[in-house]
C-alpha cells in the first residue's frame, strides 16, 4: 500500500536513521551506510557528511543518492 504525500511526509518528519547509498563506480557495489536525516514536511530532506569524505566525494562525482528510511 502506498503512502499519500501527507502520511509520507509526516513518516519522514519521525526521527528514524536511514540508510544512504551512493554509486562507488563502475564494478563496485554501493557505498551505503547509516545516517541521520533531518525532514520538516514540505520542505528538503537535509543531512551531513565531512568534507572531502570518501562519502562526500561519491555524492559529488554521481550527483544523487538514494535514501531507504525504515521503522
Amino acid at each position: 500500500m502506498a503512502l499519500s504525500k501527507d502520511e509520507r511526509e509526516s513518516f519522514l518528519a519521525e526521527p528514524h536513521i536511514a540508510a544512504l547509498s551512493v554509486s562507488a563506480g563502475d564494478g563496485r557495489g554501493p557505498l551505503t551506510v547509516p545516517i541521520w536525516y533531518q525532514y520538516t514536511p514540505g520542505g528538503d530532506l537535509w543531512f551531513t557528511t565531512g568534507a572531502g569524505s570518501r562519502k562526500h566525494l561519491l555524492i559529488q562525482s554521481s550527483g544523487y543518492v538514494s535514501l531507504m528510511v525504515d521503522r
